[in-house]
């Protein structure tokens, strides 16, 4: 009996360490219930794409700057850079110039993960889930502007 108790222990013990690690392998849609913590949302085009070297974590996250044909909430310029981190599904080598629409928050924003040390706009994601980058006519993009009453 007391064998049983302790091989329940160590594998209680073994499911809760593994657990986070496993947790952002599952790829999850976007929530639209999520875009409230935007601080901008805005239709437009993506240039100056690049993936930011990092010796440490190569691939980590990528800079690129939106030239904006409108937005939605929030204020933003006509070009803003912004900064994607996604390393849980990894990011593209390259993106078509869109258009997309695409929620950001403002560096220090209180809102779901990003770096605000980088001084610069984050596309929002929730981790293990879909960002909150949408090409236009896609249904996601559909769904987020009429969440907004766009």
């Amino acid at each position: 009996m007391r064998n049983h108790l302790v091989h329940l222990l160590l594998l209680s013990a073994l499911t809760g360490v593994a657990t986070p690690a496993f947790a952002g392998r599952v790829h999850h849609p976007a929530e639209m219930a999520d875009l409230p913590e935007a601080d901008v949302i805005l239709w437009g085009r993506i240039s100056n794409y690049a993936i930011v070297p990092n010796e440490r974590n190569p691939g980590r996250h990528a800079r690129f700057d939106i030239l904006v044909d409108d937005v939605l909430k929030g204020t933003a310029t006509d070009r803003v850079t912004a900064t994607w981190d996604n390393s849980t599904f990894g990011l593209p080598e390259a993106m078509p110039a869109g258009p997309f629409l695409i929620a950001l928050r403002h560096p220090g924003s209180d809102a779901i993960s990003g770096n605000a040390a980088r001084g610069v706009f984050t596309v929002l994601q929730r981790p293990c889930a879909e960002a909150f980058l949408f090409a236009k006519g896609s249904a996601q993009a559909a769904a987020a502007a009429k969440s907004i009453g766009r």
